[in-house]
């Protein structure tokens, strides 16, 4: 009993008096909760939703390799199909934060996981290689959702305290789902099965977590701060108790906080949501957030056109080296291999290859899940070094790094010398990713913070489907020049460019470079 007492008194707002608490804020009362089993299922939330992007996004980089017999794909038309996805996020990009504010966090989150999994469903049958390119569209605009929604909604229901870290840990859990994911490729892929192409088998797995994530979702409470947001401040606080009650095991009725006053930008406006946007995004070409919006529009593509191309070719290239050794004509360097664009199933640089009797080695898959990991401990170590290091030396030596290794990429002749490269490749560039985006959250206040990153992740995709289409043009012609480019736009982060180090509490803007913002 006196220790359900003393974490009582723990838990009393501060300046409580004896009889009824006080109206506290909704941070306050989210540190009221404390911190236990509710948020480790939350955090099992989290990583299924990384998961499932993951898993949705980069599925097609695994079973491209075998799928280009069936379908009959050349190199354009793969850059194509990996182009798509980009272009479905472009065309949503806007509209998911508007829809989160009409139908909530949790409910928007499970119909979109749902949805996911149907459309995974689809292109996992599909016979067309146009019809595939139409899905893989479709998957674009229901993904460009949850990828940002999932994080904002396990944000609204971590309490101040554990933000930061289970931002920290998303990262983390991002490089370990995508490792998951290709130890699956690895197991599923390379099978010879009699009633459906293993490829196919492996796009249906990957609906299945997706449909799996729509229905954890749905075990999962409203963000209490989305409640608040509508008027429904009952059902707010019905949800922090629940919480309350999961993290400490006391009754319902112990839980302090009885009414939550909200902060201005928190008042319930039943406007319509849409108009509410397109207002924040006018606020955001005026001073004084013209010019770091500029930073931000910028900044992301230059980032993606890089890292979501090059991943998505890196198990083509592995897979293209095991045919060459499977031929006898010893590995080529990489653009040796890359300007081949012609299909599977005609006369390669090495030798012919016959469709019905090649199958994927699945040491091809084992690269990823190396690679997935290396990227996992990368991020995992940055997380751990940013705040004594900061973020400027991390952001300098990342991008140095990732510049020097698409420079030397075109030369690397053998399996375990991309692997290397592609090990380093992919923790640099995902670290630099990631403190970028810490970046643009530090330069906006809260009222135009959103629709900034909205538009920051909209011209990012927009990098993403460009690198889709132009390395394979690049590719096929001049190889080197794809990833001399490449390292040539990663420089670009170190030109001089107008912007503000934090509109929060600096309203003038300054010249200086991208790395100056920390």
């Amino acid at each position: 009993m006196l220790e359900m007492q003393e974490q009582r008194d723990q838990t009393q707002p501060k300046g409580a008096p004896g009889g009824k608490s006080p109206a506290v804020g909704l941070e306050e009362a989210l540190e009221l909760t404390g911190y236990g089993k509710f948020n480790y299922k939350l955090l099992l939330g989290v990583w299924l939703g990384m998961a499932t992007q993951n898993f949705v996004t980069t599925d097609m980089a695994y079973s491209l390799p075998a799928a280009e017999c069936d379908l009959e794909l050349t190199a354009m038309q793969k850059g194509w199909i990996n182009a798509a996805l980009y272009v479905g996020m472009m065309s949503t990009a806007f509209v998911w934060g508007a829809l989160s504010d009409v139908l909530g966090r949790k409910w928007l989150l499970a119909l979109a996981y749902a949805l996911l999994g149907a459309c995974g469903v689809t292109v996992s049958l599909v016979t067309s290689s146009w019809v595939f390119l139409v899905c893989r569209m479709v998957t674009g605009m229901l993904m460009i959702g949850p990828a940002s929604l999932c994080l904002t909604y396990a944000g609204e229901l971590f309490s101040p305290q554990y933000r930061s870290k289970m931002f920290m840990w998303a990262g983390t859990m991002q490089g370990v789902s995508a490792a998951s994911h290709a130890a699956l490729a690895m197991w599923i892929i390379p099978q010879e099965l009699a009633w459906l192409r293993s490829w196919r088998v492996f796009m249906l797995v990957s609906a299945a977590v997706a449909a799996c994530t729509a229905a954890y979702m749905l075990l999962l409470p409203e963000s209490p701060k989305y409640l608040a947001a509508q008027g429904r401040q009952r059902e707010s606080i019905g949800v922090l108790q629940a919480i309350y009650v999961a993290n400490t095991g006391l009754p319902a009725s112990t839980y302090p906080v009885k009414e939550l006053t909200l902060s201005k930008h928190m008042q319930p406006d039943h406007g319509n949501p849409f108009a509410i946007m397109a207002h924040q995004f006018g606020k955001l070409v005026r001073k004084p957030y013209q010019t770091p919006l500029l930073f931000a529009i910028a900044i992301q593509p230059l980032v993606l056109f890089c890292t979501n191309t090059i991943r998505m070719w890196v198990p083509q290239i592995f897979a293209q080296m095991e045919r060459d050794g499977l031929a006898g004509d010893g590995y080529r360097e990489v653009c040796s291999i890359m300007e081949d664009s012609r299909p599977l199933g005609n006369q390669t640089a090495g030798a012919a290859v016959d469709c019905d009797t090649f199958r994927i080695d699945p040491s091809v898959y084992l690269y990823s899940i190396i690679i997935m990991s290396a990227r996992a401990c990368i991020q995992l170590l940055a997380s751990i070094i940013i705040r004594p290091i900061g973020q400027k030396p991390i952001l300098v030596t990342v991008l140095c790094v990732a510049v020097g290794i698409l420079i030397a990429w075109p030369f690397a002749a053998s399996p375990y010398a991309v692997l290397g490269l592609a090990c380093v490749f992919e923790g640099m560039a995902h670290t630099a990713y990631s403190t970028i985006l810490n970046i643009l959250v530090e330069l906006f206040p809260t009222g135009v913070r959103s629709s900034a990153v909205s538009l920051s992740h909209f011209f990012g995709r927009a990098g993403s489907m460009a690198g889709n289409i132009v390395f394979p043009l690049l590719f096929t012609r001049d190889c080197a020049s794809a990833f001399f480019i490449a390292a040539a736009f990663l420089l670009c982060e170190f030109l001089p460019r107008p912007d503000c180090p934090d509109l929060r509490n600096k309203p003038h803007c300054k010249i200086c470079s991208a790395t100056e913002f920390m």
